[in-house]
């Protein structure tokens, strides 16, 4: 450790002389893009008295190390002081509400902190680098320094950095950081913003003695250490070739346990920061209704990481019902204390490992109240143990809690995947177990007679390849999360007005042809036989050679009409078109009664298909 900080001594910053700067010639200027506007004037911020001196010495820092310089423009903006993380720093936010009003919002915006942390989970060991006061390092163009001008002590004083407050300052200082380390991207770091956390390796390399392997060049470096100190070698070249310096004070080379936006991240998986729950932890019992929802509210963001939530909260829950009279007794004072104690001693989240073999498993549970579900992945080393990587539930309303048994389990199974289809999109071995037996022959012989949602429910499920497991419910997972009866804050479930996502799935290719998706290396392109309406669909035949079939496929039971599969309106319009797109193919002519611009708009969308062995690719 103490040879890597003299080798890179010159990228760590620990005051405002030693802070860099991008290079320019990486990282240009940047201008703020305005609409026409008149000039503000705004009234001072009055400093306080008691930290006069603590501001103008840090004024006065800013202007010495460049960022601010002098001004005569006639825009004047607020300004103001924030005390930082440690309680004594202070720090110089400009209050540029006027900028923002007409500025150009960029467009961009930062990743999904829950699957940023998650990559973080299950590491060796981790480290975490900020850049020195990271807005300071990207310079702002002259044109626009001018609007960024505010009063001081010492006079009127721009910017010269990109400006903290104002609205366009995150994306693209985000971007610049990404651009940066894209070369570590995702194997090394995943930067948000100015934070860069670096991975460890994914295991410790534990000899069979019980010891941590360690390198041959010296016995006293751990393999896993020495192997974590090169990411961060590659992190800190990259950051340090283009001008930019990280904070030397926040800096953690390597731990066993890392902080990535709120989760706690060790070599288990993933925890909530115990700072975070500190509130929690420490709330008393409810004094009034609004104590309750208030409660149920803020400890209803950590429902990841509490198994069978609705289960522990039930006695808070039915306080919240109507007509129901205000008794917090022993069972609520229990009810409380037991989430508390469960969100401390959760067991630990990790990400689904898709390079892994190993199978994942999906427990899915519904009741009338709730649809609950767990996903979880097998160990490697001991395929019997599986380890969580979430817990959910989705609470139904009074018209779904009406439907019946065998409507409610399959639309539990399918709102469990619809929630959870980002995660498993990519998996190779997924497993779904529930504990109903019928469920299985639902989704093999789907009901003839018209049920539009339940068909459409079915046809939505078979578009991700999994194993049926049946499981008794005595030994079922989420039964406690099926039970959990509407919290403060759930979003309203719909009833049937379903997206239509399920229409735009490469003409419904799961059903279709499933033999030439999953045995056939070919990339999944759409690819639709239209004839009539009334078109029956088979695997249709590669570019070069026709596949062999098995012959259980070409069995009378094996076709499926498509007739009987229902349709959208936007989706039976899009299958219209695919015939007017054939036929244009074959005739070359324009279809009758298509104005001029949507002929042009037609053709344009016909060169996208192409006929081959009498298939409309």
């Amino acid at each position: 450790m103490h040879h890597f900080m003299t080798l890179h001594q010159d990228v760590f910053a620990w005051n405002d002389s030693e802070r860099g700067h991008f290079r320019e010639d990486f990282f240009p200027p940047v201008k703020i893009p305005t609409i026409a506007h008149e000039p503000w004037v705004l009234r001072n911020i009055p400093i306080p008295p008691g930290i006069y001196k603590e501001v103008c010495k840090l004024i006065q820092n800013k202007i010495e190390a460049g960022v601010f310089k002098p001004s005569n423009s006639s825009y004047r903006s607020h300004w103001f002081t924030v005390t930082k993380k440690d309680g004594k720093s202070l720090c110089i936010v400009q209050s540029l509400e006027p900028l923002n009003a007409v500025t150009i919002a960029h467009s961009g915006v930062p990743p999904f902190s829950e699957q940023l942390a998650e990559q973080f989970a299950g590491c060796a060991c981790g480290g975490m680098l900020d850049l020195f006061v990271g807005y300071d390092e990207h310079a702002l163009a002259e044109s626009s320094q001018d609007l960024t001008t505010f009063q001081t002590p010492f006079g009127a004083q721009c910017l010269t950095k990109l400006p903290m407050g104002w609205c366009n300052l995150v994306p693209i200082f985000h971007d610049d950081v990404t651009e940066i380390l894209w070369p570590e991207i995702p194997e090394d770091t995943v930067p948000y913003i100015d934070d860069v956390p670096a991975k460890g390796p994914a295991s410790c390399y534990i000899l069979p003695n019980g010891e941590c392997e360690s390198i041959p060049e010296n016995p006293g470096i751990c393999h896993f250490v020495w192997e974590h100190f090169q990411n961060l070698n590659h992190i800190v070249q990259q950051m340090k070739y283009c001008g930019g310096t990280f904070s030397g004070f926040k800096t953690i080379l390597c731990a066993p346990e890392i902080t990535v936006l709120g989760h706690w991240c060790t070599y288990k998986g993933r925890l909530p920061d115990t700072e975070c729950v500190a509130k929690i932890v420490n709330w008393g019992p409810c004094e009034n209704l609004t104590d309750v929802r208030a409660f149920l509210g803020t400890i209803g963001v950590c429902h990841l990481f509490i198994r069978n939530f609705a289960h522990c909260a039930h006695h808070l829950v039915k306080l919240t019902q109507k007509n129901q009279p205000f008794i917090f007794g022993p069972e609520q004072i229990a009810a409380q204390e037991d989430l508390k104690s469960a969100l401390l001693s959760s067991p630990a989240l990790r990400a689904i490992n898709y390079d892994s073999p190993q199978p994942v498993i999906l427990l899915v549970d519904t009741s009338y109240i709730a649809i609950g579900h767990i996903l979880s992945q097998c160990d490697e080393k001991n395929p019997r143990f599986c380890y969580i990587s979430r817990f959910g539930s989705i609470t139904l309303n009074d018209c779904e809690a009406g439907f019946s048994q065998a409507k409610l389990e399959i639309y539990g199974l399918y709102h469990s995947i619809h929630a959870l289809k980002l995660h498993l999109i990519g998996l190779q071995n997924l497993i779904v177990k529930v504990d109903v037996k019928y469920i299985k022959g639902m989704l093999t012989h789907p009901d003839l007679v018209p049920s539009a949602s339940v068909n459409r429910w079915i046809i939505s499920i078979l578009t991700f390849h999994f194993e049926l497991v049946h499981v008794p419910g005595t030994f079922h997972g989420p039964d406690g999360l099926s039970r959990q009866r509407p919290q403060p804050g759930d979003k309203p479930e719909p009833e049937d007005d379903f997206d239509d996502w399920i229409d735009r799935l490469h003409g419904f290719m799961h059903m279709i042809a499933p033999y030439f998706l999953c045995q056939i290396n070919l990339p999944p392109i759409a690819i639709y036989i239209a004839e009539s309406n009334e078109a029956t669909f088979n695997p249709a035949p590669t570019m070069d050679s026709t596949p062999t079939i098995p012959e259980e496929t070409h069995s009378e039971d094996s076709t499926t009409p498509y007739s009987i599969i229902p349709c959208s309106p936007l989706a039976q319009k899009a299958d219209d078109q695919l015939l007017l797109i054939r036929q244009w193919h074959e005739t070359l002519q324009r279809p009758p009664d298509m104005s001029n611009s949507k002929y042009m708009t037609f053709i344009c969308y016909c060169t996208e298909f192409f006929i081959h062995s009498e298939c409309l690719w």
